[in-house]
């Protein structure tokens, strides 16, 4: 909860996780209204994301996160989508401009036609703007290639 709750602070979201329900290393929120207890249950309520070494965001947070007014932004062009979700950083060639939260050190949501990508940390390297991949949609096909 602890890692959920700093990517949220991070990316500069007002979202209120409130009650957690853990299913292994999957995070809900917002289960069904009657407790179930049954052997097997894979999911319920709002897919929030799963903890490994770092919260990895599901695409549903990533989308819910993307629609607030106030999370800090990072808009890409085409290409630069492409090579955001195959893994690479996104250099200041490929950024088509930041929200008004978005400054160097601090994480932002990378997004591309109005939905989210993943996420990176805005840095400046050699006097240029460059967003830093820490997590991409994309990273759920690289798993299933390995």
């Amino acid at each position: 909860m602890r890692l959920l709750e700093r990517l949220l602070r991070e990316v500069g979201s007002q979202m209120e996780v409130g009650e957690v329900y853990r299913l292994g290393p999957r995070r809900f929120k917002d289960p069904v209204e009657e407790p179930l207890d049954l052997p097997g249950l894979v999911y319920t309520g709002f897919y929030l994301g799963r903890t490994k070494r770092r919260f990895q965001p599901s695409s549903p947070l990533l989308q819910h996160l993307a629609k607030e007014d106030h999370t800090h932004k990072a808009y890409v062009d085409r290409r630069g989508a492409w090579l955001f979700l195959v893994g690479k950083d996104l250099f200041e060639e490929s950024l088509l401009g930041l929200s008004e939260g978005a400054r160097p050190g601090r994480c932002c949501l990378v997004v591309y036609g109005g939905r989210c990508l993943g996420y990176g940390r805005l840095e400046t390297r050699w006097e240029r703007r460059v967003v830093t991949n820490l997590f991409n949609l994309g990273d759920f096909l690289h798993r299933e290639s390995q």
